[in-house]
């Protein structure tokens, strides 16, 4: 661009000069009313091939310019990425998932509610476009419990059916319907890694499983670079090191090699 600026500018100059020296050199008597100079042909195209990759140079740009400081912004704005006309509707399921998870679970539970439903506005088309937001918020807690045993007695927290249902106020068998929509829709199985909760993915083996060479195998049984490596690319938790070694095989289990 800068190139073709000064080709502009030089090709001007010329044009300017070539008048100036037309008019010193003509007889008095024979000036007439100064006539714009004419261009060849060639050079008038010239010109006007470069106005317009000037001008469509400036309005890409600024295009790009705009594009970024937008994308920026509803990136800062939007981090869940939840369509403008679902926004409002999800705002209210929040307004009703959040102080649940409060009181009742946890703040882990409500980050990971907020993560299913807004996968679930991605959607298209969207099931929450269209039903009662309250059950919609009963149904998320209740997917999402079921990915985590929530509803085991030995898990803690615990909720059953029957608790979840009296304090919604909603039918425990409408929320395991639509808790089921929202399972098949997310396609989503139990103990699925992207919804489960950090002390539960220390021994789930699916959330460690990756593929090295056409095999499957368990990350953490891979060299420590392949692991970092792993984690850095989100196929694997990035957990504290006790965490992590709460999966792993007992000591009685382990090769040889291994403990050399």
């Amino acid at each position: 661009m800068p190139r073709l600026t000064e080709e502009l500018a030089r090709l001007n100059q010329n044009i300017e000069a070539l008048v100036i020296e037309l008019r010193r050199h003509r007889p008095a008597s024979d000036r007439r009313e100064p006539q714009p100079a004419r261009v060849p042909e060639d050079q008038r195209q010239l010109v006007r091939v470069s106005r317009r990759r000037h001008l469509g140079a400036r309005k890409m740009l600024a295009s790009v310019t705009l594009r970024g400081t937008l994308s920026g912004c509803m990136g800062r704005d939007n981090p869940l990425r939840i369509p403008a006309p679902l926004r409002h509707d999800v705002e209210e399921i929040f307004k009703l998932t959040d102080p649940f998870c409060a009181e009742h679970l946890d703040a882990e539970y409500g980050d990971l509610v907020r993560k299913l439903v807004a996968k679930l506005a991605r959607k298209r088309p969207s099931p929450l476009a269209r039903g009662d937001l309250r059950i919609w918020a009963a149904a998320a807690i209740y997917a999402v419990g079921s990915v985590n045993f929530l509803f085991d007695r030995t898990q803690r927290p615990h909720l059953t059916g029957e608790d979840l249902s009296a304090m919604t106020g909603v039918p425990k068998s409408t929320i395991a319907y639509k808790a089921k929509l929202v399972r098949d829709a997310l396609r989503i199985g139990q103990m699925e890694p992207e919804f489960c909760r950090r002390k539960l993915l220390a021994s789930n083996p699916m959330a460690w499983m990756i593929s090295v060479g056409g095999l499957i195998v368990d990350a953490r049984t891979m060299p420590p670079e392949v692991q970092a490596e792993a984690r850095r690319r989100g196929f694997i938790p990035d957990l504290p090191a006790s965490m992590d070694n709460a999966g792993e095989a007992p000591a009685g289990d382990r090769s040889v090699d291994d403990e050399e």
